[in-house]
């Protein structure tokens, strides 16, 4: 009888032992999977990120103190086209405000044929280009005329 009984013990030990692997093995499938959602999501955010601070540098580059305009110590709503060209003999590196990006101001009204490359940064490898534009006023101190003109964002990505 003593032999039965240790075979129940070993049986049950070992369905216990079973039991408990299958739940290990299942509590893991589902960790993985919360773990790839999460991280889709939060990808997703990112992306959702990025695209907004891209679309939002039309309205922030106007601001710029480096391009705004400003007559008799008060800011105007415009884009100073001297800051413009000199903008480019600067030193400072703005990179980590602008990233991969394609900065580019033409002169709409009127009809001059001028564009002014802004900033200019390429990745070596792209797969696509994003691309946002919008009319802003410039100032033209030369000729002492406002002028309209077409600021265009290009990304990379």
């Amino acid at each position: 009888m003593q032999g039965g009984i240790l075979r129940k013990g070993q049986v049950q030990i070992q369905e216990s032992l079973f039991v408990l692997i299958i739940f290990t093995v299942l509590l893991l499938i589902g960790l993985i999977i919360f773990y790839k959602v999460t991280i889709a999501g939060i990808k997703a955010d990112i992306e959702s990120y990025e695209d907004f601070k891209f679309k939002a540098l039309i309205s922030t580059i106007p601001e710029m103190n480096e391009f705004r305009c400003s007559l008799l110590g008060q800011d105007q709503e415009c884009i100073d086209l001297e800051k413009v060209k000199g903008f480019n003999t600067l030193n400072t590196d703005y990179f980590r405000e602008f990233g991969y990006k394609n900065i580019i101001l033409e002169v709409v009204y009127p009809k001059e044929n001028k564009t002014y490359n802004i900033y200019d940064k390429k990745p070596v490898k792209y797969t696509s280009i994003g691309r946002v534009s919008s009319l802003v006023s410039i100032y033209d101190s030369s000729d002492n005329k406002y002028k309209i003109g077409k600021i265009i964002v290009e990304r990379y990505t």
